[in-house]
């Protein structure tokens, strides 16, 4: 009764979610998240992880919609 609940991808440059992303995405039931860090992660730590971490989240009509930033603390909790 266990289920992924959000993957984790990179980008070489700005984090955005890609035609590729989207068709080739691990998980896509809608509320699954999808979260894209810029640079390879080269500059992210797990301090800087929820600040990096550009957020998408599979909506109802089956598309990823970005979740901004001041939504996503509403939305989700960190743990940390």
């Amino acid at each position: 009764k266990l289920k992924a609940v959000a993957q984790v991808h990179s980008h070489p440059k700005e984090a955005f979610h890609s035609d590729a992303d989207d068709r080739w995405a691990i998980i896509n039931h809608v509320g699954a998240m999808s979260l894209v860090l810029p640079y390879f992660a080269l500059y992210t730590s797990p301090q800087t992880f929820v600040q990096h971490a550009v957020v998408f989240e599979m909506s109802i009509a089956k598309k990823w919609e970005e979740v901004f930033p001041q939504e996503v603390g509403k939305r989700y909790r960190t743990i940390l």
